[in-house]
């Protein structure tokens, strides 16, 4: 399994960045124009993703899953996101339509008349996916790697 510190640190990132996203994206909706440091959201995107992808990745080899055959896929999807909670499973489509929603009024909007917060509420709507995301499945690989400890009698 992957680093359990980088997969906490990936947690608390994905966390803390999905929180200021969220403030960043809300601010877009008003006259308020995010600060320019709000860019640095970017750098942590990939603080919080890459070691989820390096965790999701010891877990499928784990598994045995062969991604060259469709099935392998689905049941690999079917199986990393059973073991999620039931809000976590209605938060995450709706967070990614969302984020499809946003992108595309998004892009109409940058296309027409910009504003300031046009591009931010571009960029802070992938934010929030991605971070939720990290979040999400750091905090669930850190689970799978704790060892079970039976109940005392």
């Amino acid at each position: 399994m992957a680093n359990p510190v980088l997969l906490r640190i990936a947690f608390w990132v994905g966390v803390l960045g999905f929180v200021a996203s969220l403030f960043v994206h809300l601010a877009t909706f008003t006259d308020y124009a995010p600060p320019g440091a709000a860019v640095v959201l970017h750098v942590g995107i990939f603080v919080a993703f890459v070691p989820v992808v390096f965790a999701m990745k010891a877990w499928v080899e784990e598994r045995g899953y062969d991604f060259s055959d469709f099935r392998s896929q689905w049941a690999f999807q079917k199986e990393l996101f059973g073991l999620l909670p039931g809000w976590q499973k209605l938060a995450l489509p709706v967070l990614m339509a969302y984020t499809a929603i946003n992108f595309s009024v998004g892009v109409a909007a940058v296309t027409g008349d910009p504003d300031a917060g046009s591009s931010f509420r571009l960029l802070s709507g992938h934010w929030l996916s991605f971070y939720f995301v990290s979040a999400v499945l750091a905090r669930r690989f850190l689970s799978l790697s704790q060892p079970v400890v039976p109940p005392h009698e």
